[in-house]
């Protein structure tokens, strides 16, 4: 019977070991070359922005609402929220400005440098106004302290944006809607924001008037714009709906563009049919689309 030394006996283990370290060395050096770190969301964020608030006047930038989740730069082309219009330094302090004191930032560092950006003035009245980007806590801290000035398309509550498309330069500052949007009522009897024609409004858009076209280049009086109007919103009251409407006591009416608007480059108005009170003191609201 043939003898297997000792030597002999723990050779195959040897091998088997040797192999099994070898399979575990070429594991970790692979593994060293195929593993990559990632990054947390909240990080790829933070990048996001900085870039979005570093970019040059004239930059696009988008957002998620409420607040600004995922801020980042978009072709202007595209439906955007706010455009860069210039930069403004802040002093240092505690914490970076919010709520009602940026604001005032805003309206005090940031409206002279829209008509420079424009080219032209700020319609005070119309769609867009000029508001601010601030750093958030943690650029702050590390040492940022720039104020982003913008143009935007503000809800009057101020509690959301609507999106734009292409830069607001050269557009018309004209604050329209489309037709078929409704306009709620604030808590102090003014016009609100948009809203569900099937929910409390005060009127409802039925038509939208290039005044341009209908009186040529030269400013049309407020009481040339009354007057003039009443066949066009009729007309296109009666595209609208087929409802007799004033049954339901409401009443057609229009808007007219004052001479700072005008000269803004301002020339749309809205057609709409509004729930008026009684001894016509004001705004009521009603239930309901007339579109029929």
């Amino acid at each position: 019977m043939a003898r297997y030394s000792r030597t002999n006996r723990s050779r195959p283990f040897a091998l088997l070991a040797a192999a099994a370290l070898g399979a575990v060395i070429v594991l970790v050096v692979a593994g060293a070359f195929s593993w990559h770190p990632t990054r947390s969301a909240a990080a790829e964020q933070q990048e996001q922005r900085a870039t979005a608030l570093a970019a040059p006047p004239g930059t696009c930038l988008s957002w998620q609402q409420p607040g600004q989740r995922q801020i980042g730069t978009v072709d202007c082309a595209r439906p955007h929220l706010f455009e860069t219009i210039g930069k403004v330094a802040l002093p240092a302090g505690d914490r970076p400005p919010a709520g009602a004191a940026l604001q005032q930032l805003s309206a005090q560092r940031c409206t002279a440098q829209a008509a420079s950006y424009l080219g032209g003035p700020l319609d005070s009245q119309g769609k867009f106004s000029v508001g601010a980007l601030a750093p958030d806590a943690d650029q702050w801290s590390s040492g940022e302290h720039t104020l982003v000035c913008g143009l935007r398309a503000a809800a009057p509550s101020g509690k959301r944006l609507f999106e734009v498309t292409g830069s607001v330069r050269g557009q018309d500052q004209s604050n329209v809607r489309e037709p078929g949007t409704c306009v709620g009522l604030t808590d102090k009897g003014a016009p609100g924001d948009p809203t569900d024609c099937g929910k409390a409004h005060a009127y409802e858009i039925v038509g939208t008037v290039d005044e341009k076209e209908l009186f040529g280049n030269g400013y049309p009086s407020e009481s040339k714009q009354r007057h003039g109007l009443v066949d066009r919103c009729t007309a296109l009251a009666k595209q609208y709906t087929k409802l007799d409407y004033s049954g339901l006591g409401l009443q057609l009416t229009w808007d007219t563009i004052g001479k700072d608007s005008w000269a803004a480059g301002s020339h749309k108005i809205n057609c709409k049919v509004a729930a008026l009170k009684k001894d016509g003191s004001g705004l009521k609201t009603t239930t309901g689309s007339i579109r029929r």
